[in-house]
This record gives structure tokens, C-alpha cells and sequence, in this order.
């Protein structure tokens, strides 16, 4: 799997920065991206800077002040994405931090 995770990280975080797509598709590319570094661990490291930058620009967008209900529901949708996304890469990461704690 981790031959193919640059691929697939590559499409995600493109995904994530994309303004033309929605919420609802970007949500689903940071929860992909969690599952993704549970699944190859430490292989991930490689892409763990730019995951992050595109993880915390998620952040930014959910801070964002809702105009109405549906933007507020999306807003928090968005929020659970980004925590779920953060404790999947930690607990995949998890690995390579006990062998080294300074690689991280």
C-alpha cells in the first residue's frame, strides 16, 4: 500500500485545496487522508508537511462565522473531519514517534 500512498495523498491533498469543490467532498478527503496514514504508519512522514498545511487551512475555513443554519452545520461537519483527520495521522504516526521522537 505505501508504494501507492504518494498517489493517493497527492489526490487528496489536491482534493483539499481545491476551491471549486465542495465541503462535503473535501470532508471526505481529510477523513481518507487519516485512514490513509493508519494504514501505512510511518511511510506517511514523507507527506506529513503538506497534509498538515492542508489540514490547517481546513481549520481556518471551519472558524468562519456562519451566515445561517446550513453553513453552521457545515461548519461542524468540517470541525469533526479535521479532529477525526488530526487523531488518525497522530495514532498512524504513533510508530515512527516511539522509535524516534525527534523525526517528528
Amino acid at each position: 500500500m505505501s508504494n501507492y500512498a504518494a498517489n493517493f495523498i497527492g489526490g487528496l491533498n489536491t482534493v483539499l485545496r481545491n476551491h471549486a469543490l465542495s465541503i462535503e467532498t473535501k470532508l471526505h478527503a481529510m477523513i481518507a487522508m487519516g485512514d490513509l496514514c493508519l494504514a501505512i504508519e510511518e511511510h506517511f512522514q514523507p507527506h506529513l508537511g503538506e497534509s498538515m498545511d492542508c489540514l490547517f487551512m481546513a481549520c481556518e475555513i471551519s472558524l468562519q462565522v456562519p451566515q445561517n443554519p446550513e453553513e453552521e452545520e457545515t461548519n461542524n461537519k468540517l470541525r469533526d473531519a479535521i479532529v477525526d483527520a488530526f487523531i488518525s495521522i497522530i495514532h498512524g504516526m504513533q510508530p515512527l514517534a516511539e522509535r524516534d521522537p525527534m523525526l517528528l
